[in-house]
This record gives structure tokens, C-alpha cells and sequence, in this order.
């Protein structure tokens, strides 16, 4: 149960770290302008990978629908005793305390360990950028 918590609690670390934007990194709204070029939406843009150095996921609600079953490093490599583990990702808009829905994420990380047991944790994120 610890290491499957501690599975959850990096997943949702990993993700927290990603800013929470209406544009895309990989399209910003050109200067004096606020249309993006690509606008962000839920779910991985085409080409975005985890484990792409290249083109890793940017955003928290790039991470929509993302699993692994065995732990991995943001490289790819499996880590050696996490074979039995698993996580996935599930992202929404949310509005929440006067933040509107177009502006507010909420996360749930799901880690299970080999026996089966299940740990959720959730965060809400707001957008602070364009």
C-alpha cells in the first residue's frame, strides 16, 4: 500500500509540475495576439509522449487517459521492482470556488499495487496563463 501511494504521490508530482494553459507550448498565441495557434484540449496533442524527449506531454490535462502497467521512468526504462505496479491518469474541466470550468482541471491519479489494492489521488488545478 506504501509504494503504491508513493507511485501516486510521483505521478501527481510529475503532473503538477506542468502548466495549465488555454494555448498549447507547442502553438502559442502568436505576440499581440491571444488566438492560439493550437489550442489546448484534453488529452495528449498528436505526437505527445511521456516518454518523448522531443514532445512530452506539456500540459496536466495531456495526461488524460494515460497508463502504465509497470512503472516507468520518463524515459521509457521500467523500474526494477515496480514491475507489479500500475497507474493511470484521468483529467476533467472543472470549475470550482469561482475559478470557471474553462479555466479549472481537476487530476485523479490511480496507483495499484500487486495485490490489487487501489490508491486515488485528486488535485484541481487552475490556468493562470493564456
Amino acid at each position: 500500500l506504501k509504494q503504491a501511494s508513493v507511485v501516486a504521490e510521483s505521478l501527481m508530482g510529475e503532473i503538477a509540475l506542468r502548466p495549465v494553459t488555454g494555448c498549447d507550448a507547442d502553438g502559442p498565441a502568436p505576440p499581440g495576439s491571444s488566438i492560439c495557434v493550437i489550442a489546448d484540449a484534453i488529452g495528449p496533442e498528436s505526437g505527445e509522449s511521456r516518454y518523448a524527449s522531443s514532445s512530452p506531454l506539456d500540459h496536466p490535462n495531456d495526461y488524460h487517459g494515460f497508463s502504465m502497467a509497470g512503472i516507468r521512468a520518463l524515459d521509457g526504462s521500467a523500474i526494477a521492482g515496480l514491475e507489479n505496479y500500475g497507474a493511470s491518469v484521468s483529467v476533467q474541466a472543472q470549475a470550482l470556488d469561482g475559478v470557471p470550468v474553462d479555466r479549472g482541471l481537476w487530476v485523479t491519479v490511480t496507483a495499484t499495487g500487486p495485490n490489487g489494492t487501489q490508491i486515488r489521488l485528486q488535485a484541481f488545478q487552475a490556468r493562470y496563463g493564456p
